[in-house]
């Protein structure tokens, strides 16, 4: 199973775990009335146990988290936000609402509510001053609460916040960041190799160091798993087969330093990737939680690349299913957003026509177009058609180059997915975030009348059972989203939430997706008097089988460079010869096959150029 199918099972499977209230503890919404950036009463609600904050820089993604990160009991938003002479924060709006937010949450399926407000201290004979402290205050018809009664007591929860863009390794600290100005050590460099030794020890595990005054030093190390190696391996895409962490003061700051093995080398995180040592913490400290939490992520991708990234997010996904956790991310990751239903990502933006500090807007909920569009990603810069094997993307690439259109306008991408996974996953999660921009082409066998939700009568559009008939001639068991849990999905009243999701596949599958023109590549390419010729040539003893035309090729192909076996590359070499046989051929059914491929491709451009028109 390939990682977007893993994704999207996860995905499903946690929507059902939800719906059956198994996560028992996780907060549903955090409201704003007055704090920090955002416009009043601004409300986010987590109705996806993996949520995604997202926005330019500056909207107010990580103030979110430092507001999260003060909900559970014994936590303050203060650890993050405090106030400075030069950053002072104002204790509230003037008009008597303080610095402030409400939380709502369920606790084994009990729902609550609590407010926390900022109350600076100016201190007294018992008290110490304290300009940040936060407390909860009484329910008061201000904040616009949903229940009634005395003050509430924040959620009793464990809470994990990480920041990625200050989580440095031991050695980045020092050999980054730190000084050597008041020791006897020329370089940063001979600093490091004179308590290298220590710090190897260390990794052995076999002794705990202490200064003159008996300050310990260090910590025992933590051996890497095989779970936790399992999970670094597939994320980074190459194989770890040990590694230790141990929490040190060498460098002359705590920090964390991971000495990693592969096959054939060792080395620590000096000689890391900055993106290896993230994975490393991320994927251990996530490990390490045995129960229900809270988890923030501060931009968890920097330094991945895309493919990590995608793995990255499939891990996060397996962890909160096991723990039955929270996960709460402020990104710019296109992968996390692309793969995440609409409700999981909440967007921030800046109102600039509103000339307050508090302007920032807050959606519920943002489809991954939009958000790239505010993030000002290129959904895509071209029109794309996604096929399901590499024959056809030889065969499209070779039919685009006889059409007078520009090459860079259209590409072909080969999905390495069957029709099946196509219809099930990929042409439903296009359908949902409106990805007009991209195109499926199958192969013949999978053609059916499609159905056009604009030609229906009103009374078919809000048919379920006329809807899921239309569906089922497409693929059975596509997994819509539903507002229906495991438990309801036979009852009778109308499941609003699948229904649209439904007609939103017909519609895209009537525009978005063609066939074709025959049931297979080979059939398009299949060329006898050619392939007569080429075995003539190559001394090549074969019947030309019509029943397995793609077995037959394959044979001809071995047999034409004189091996029992060969790989893909060679097959498709000679599968590009036929195919330019085909473009060449005077053939009334071969150019017929052509004209009719080069007529799908330019309605997809038709289709593409429409939406773009008046585009700069």
């Amino acid at each position: 199973m390939r990682t977007n199918e893993k994704i999207h099972k996860l995905i499903t499977d946690i929507t059902q775990d939800k719906s059956n209230n198994k996560f028992k503890k996780y907060i549903s919404s955090i409201k704003f009335p007055y704090y920090k950036n955002f416009i009043p009463f601004s409300e986010i609600n987590f109705e996806f146990p993996l949520t995604v904050l997202v926005g330019k820089n500056g909207c107010g993604k990580s103030s979110i988290l430092h507001a999260l990160y003060g909900c559970p009991r014994g936590q303050t938003p203060a650890y993050y936000w405090f106030s400075t002479t030069v950053d002072p924060i104002k204790d509230g709006d003037g008009k008597g609402m303080p610095q402030c937010f409400v939380y709502s949450y369920y606790e084994d399926g009990n729902f609550n509510q609590t407010v926390m407000r900022r109350s600076s201290r100016p201190g007294t004979k018992t008290k110490r001053k304290n300009l940040d402290y936060w407390e909860t205050d009484k329910i008061k018809k201000m904040y616009r609460m949903k229940i009634s009664g005395n003050r509430r007591p924040p959620i009793d929860w464990n809470c994990l916040y990480l920041d990625f863009r200050q989580e440095l390794s031991a050695y980045d600290k020092f050999f980054y960041f730190g000084s050597i100005s008041d020791i006897k050590t020329v370089t940063k460099q001979d600093f490091i190799r004179r308590v290298s030794p220590k710090l190897q020890k260390a990794f052995r595990g076999k002794s705990l160091y202490s200064t003159n005054n008996h300050k310990i030093q260090n910590k025992l190390p933590h051996t890497l798993t095989t779970t936790e190696l399992h999970f670094i391996s597939e994320i980074l895409g190459t194989e770890y087969v040990s590694g230790r962490i141990v929490y040190h003061h060498f460098f002359r700051n705590w920090g964390i330093s991971a000495l990693i093995k592969k096959k054939d080398f060792q080395y620590t995180e000096a000689h890391a990737g900055s993106g290896e040592f993230t994975v490393i913490q991320l994927v251990h400290k996530l490990c390490s939680i045995s129960t229900s939490s809270l988890i923030l992520l501060d931009e968890p991708e920097t330094s991945l690349y895309p493919g990590a990234q995608k793995r990255l997010l499939l891990f996060l996904l397996t962890e909160l299913k096991r723990t039955k956790s929270q996960i709460i991310i402020a990104t710019h990751s296109e992968k996390f957003i692309s793969c995440l239903p609409d409700n999981a990502i909440k967007s921030i933006s800046v109102n600039s026509n509103i000339k307050e500090i508090n302007n920032a807007i807050i959606k519920n909920s943002s489809s991954p177009n939009e958000v790239f569009n505010e993030l000002e990603i290129p959904v895509s810069s071209n029109c794309t058609v996604f096929v399901e094997d590499e024959a056809t993307k030889l065969l499209l690439d070779s039919v685009i180059k006889t059409m007078n259109i520009d090459a860079n306008i259209i590409s072909v991408e080969y999905t390495h997915e069957g029709a099946d996974s196509l219809q099930k996953l990929d042409i439903l999660q296009s359908s949902l975030h409106q990805l007009t921009d991209w195109f499926y082409l199958l192969d013949g066998d999978k053609r059916i009348e499609k159905v056009a939700i604009n030609n229906l009568t009103v009374k078919e559009a809000e048919d379920p059972n006329f809807i899921n008939s239309a569906i089922e001639k497409i693929s059975k068991k596509i997994p819509f989203p539903s507002s229906k849990g495991r438990n309801e999905k036979h009852s009778t009243s109308k499941d609003e939430i699948k229904l649209d999701a439904q007609r939103k596949y017909l519609e895209y599958y009537y525009t978005n997706v063609d066939f074709l023109p025959e049931n297979t590549p080979e059939d398009i390419i299949w060329n006898e008097p050619f392939l007569n010729e080429i075995c003539k040539l190559y001394q090549i003893q074969i019947e030309l089988n019509k029943s397995d035309k793609k077995g037959t090729l394959h044979d001809i192909a071995c047999k034409k460079i004189g091996d029992s076996k060969i790989n893909n590359s060679e097959y498709y070499a000679f599968f590009k010869e036929l195919t330019q046989q085909l473009i060449n051929s005077s053939n009334e059914q071969d150019k017929e096959n052509v004209r009719k491929i080069q007529g799908i491709l330019e309605n997809f451009l038709s289709l593409f150029e429409k939406k773009h028109k008046g585009d700069n």
